[in-house]
């Protein structure tokens, strides 16, 4: 969750206005990138190799393909469950 709220607190600045970006695509990317540099250490950034997609060309075409959507009880099947049993 934490993650999450790193996105959402850049995505406000301090007034509690949404920054608009002249370049909405390019912020959107720099804010992929930036997360998945943080979580490539994880188990699940190395199950979906975000350090190898942080090397490609397209990093956010890369990541479309590699990362599957994941739904709430997906997630919470594969990989949150860890966290209640104290991983």
């Amino acid at each position: 969750m934490s993650v999450i709220g790193e996105v959402i607190k850049k995505a406000i600045d301090f007034t509690g206005f949404i920054t608009s970006d002249a370049e909405p695509v390019e912020a959107q990317e720099l804010a992929l990138r930036e997360l998945l540099e943080k979580a490539k250490h994880t188990a699940f950034g190395m199950r979906y190799k975000f350090a190898e997609l942080l090397q490609e060309p397209n990093l956010v075409e890369a990541f479309q393909w590699e990362v599957p959507v994941h739904y709430y009880d997906k997630m919470f099947d594969e990989w949150w469950h860890y966290l209640l049993e104290g991983h």
